[in-house]
């Protein structure tokens, strides 16, 4: 057993007495015979038991504020505990923390060990005279302290369908991720990621916990999306594996657009008609303006049908005036926004300007003719026809 020495003044045990001392008293007629009680046993050495570590990382036991350690010895009426001082290497008992606690003793403040640092707890169990064992090191109780949170996580990163002004739009639910946070003692343990109310601008906080124990990722979706024309911010900050919380990130801000935009033409009609034109119309306004990203881009083809993503045909603007050509056509409308969304029209356009060619030559079933000059004769009623 290694030596110990504490800095602070322990009891000193009592003389030990016999187990039984008698007395004999004469007084007259009477004799007095007494017993005094025999002294406790001293208990055994008590056990070293484990710390409740916070993390236990390769074979070292780590600790944020507090602490508890138990030990246990058969007959005990209490214990001591101490501890070494801050030590990179073996700790001998340096300091008495306690000359008389129960089987369970909660360390905190002084008697942590410092960042970077270990110290030694050993336990004495001592009798109802204090009578106490000497201090129980087999095994030696090592515990190391993590007093520093992780690093802040990387900034908070959504996929953008369009940045403008600092806010990320997006069509819908959508993920946020981080790299990384590091913790070079105990380790990360999980991620706080919250999110702030709704907001028209400027900064905002973390209002509310999305999750207390979550990873690098996270998908958004339902009450944590922000409300049409708001956006919200997105924050996260690691806990390592004693409790303590690193700093926050850097968030993203995100806005929602729910909304396709609109597309149509004026003018469209079945009916034939010497010439017809086409006015384009497109806004994305639906919900109110600062509910929505804005149009990307208007586009238009005359009897061919546009793409699904709206990025063939010819780029126009609302506003814009076409002229149908010669014959049954359709015009082909697409809008899309700058998350994506899209909207399709279509109309017909009937447009005749040549006049008919001439008849053929009027013929009748004729009686009598002449050739010169040419002339139909005929009893009555006739019919004449042409091709």
């Amino acid at each position: 057993m290694r030596r110990h020495s504490i800095s602070n003044t322990t009891s000193t045990p009592a003389p030990r007495r016999p187990h039984v001392r008698l007395g004999l008293l004469s007084a007259g007629l009477v004799t007095l015979i007494w017993a005094l009680p025999a002294a406790a046993a001293v208990p055994p050495v008590p056990t070293q038991g484990s710390p409740a570590c916070g993390a236990a990382v390769g074979g070292k036991c780590y600790v944020g504020s507090s602490f508890s350690i138990s030990t246990s010895s058969p007959g005990a009426h209490h214990f001591k505990i101490c501890r070494s001082n801050d030590v990179t290497g073996w700790g001998g008992c340096s300091f008495q923390m306690s000359a008389n606690t129960g089987s369970t003793y909660t360390v905190s403040g002084s008697n942590l060990p410092s960042d970077g640092f270990r110290r030694a707890y050993y336990w004495s169990a001592c009798d109802s005279a204090n009578a106490c064992t000497g201090w129980a090191d087999n095994p030696e109780v090592y515990v190391y302290r993590d007093a520093g949170g992780p690093s802040a996580p990387g900034n908070t990163q959504v996929a953008c369908a369009h940045v403008a002004g600092g806010t990320c739009w997006v069509q819908g639910n959508f993920t946020v991720s981080v790299n990384a946070a590091t913790d070079a003692l105990s380790g990360v343990d999980g991620y706080q990621i919250c999110r702030s109310h709704n907001s028209s601008g400027g900064f905002a906080g973390c209002d509310f916990n999305m999750t207390l124990a979550g990873g690098t990722s996270y998908t958004v979706s339902g009450s944590h999306l922000p409300s049409d024309g708001f956006r919200r911010a997105y924050w996260f900050r690691a806990k390592d594996r004693v409790g303590n919380w690193g700093a926050w990130n850097s968030p993203k801000y995100v806005q929602v657009d729910r909304y396709a935009p609109t597309a149509s033409a004026s003018g469209a009609s079945p009916t034939w008609g010497s010439g017809a034109t086409a006015t384009i119309s497109a806004a994305d306004t639906t919900g109110g303006a600062s509910a929505n990203s804005g149009l990307q881009h208007v586009r238009y083809r005359w009897n061919a049908a546009l793409n699904g993503a709206c990025t063939n045909g010819t780029v126009t603007s609302s506003g814009a005036t076409l002229t149908a050509p010669e014959g049954d056509n359709r015009l082909y409308v697409c809008a899309r926004d700058r998350v994506g969304r899209v909207s399709h029209w279509n109309g017909q356009y009937r447009v005749d300007t040549t006049p008919p060619s001439a008849p053929g030559n009027t013929t009748v079933a004729c009686t009598y003719s002449t050739t010169a000059p040419s002339e139909c004769w005929v009893t009555g009623n006739f019919t004449a026809s042409a091709t």
